[in-house]
């Protein structure tokens, strides 16, 4: 079994995170993330991506590969 590294979902990343990185400058961040979901239009298709710690989460939308929206959820208030 692999060992478990940290997440890499804190506030100091979240706020690393700048308009229009690219996914792979994200992965880059933050690693590969916890979940992904598919959402919008064959025309304007849209990703949904959160990586998770604990209770704290960040989640990135990417439309065209690029990161348009970002959220983080802070219940635990880890601010590394």
């Amino acid at each position: 079994l692999a060992a478990c590294s940290p997440s890499k979902a804190t506030q100091a990343n979240y706020d690393r995170i700048e308009p229009l990185m690219t996914r792979e400058q994200i992965y880059a961040l933050l690693g590969k993330p916890d979940t992904v979901s598919a959402m919008g239009t064959d025309a304007m298709p849209v990703k949904v991506e959160t990586w998770n710690n604990g209770l704290d989460s960040i989640t990135v939308t990417f439309s065209g590969g690029q990161m348009v929206m970002k959220n983080i959820r802070n219940e635990g208030h880890n601010p590394d």
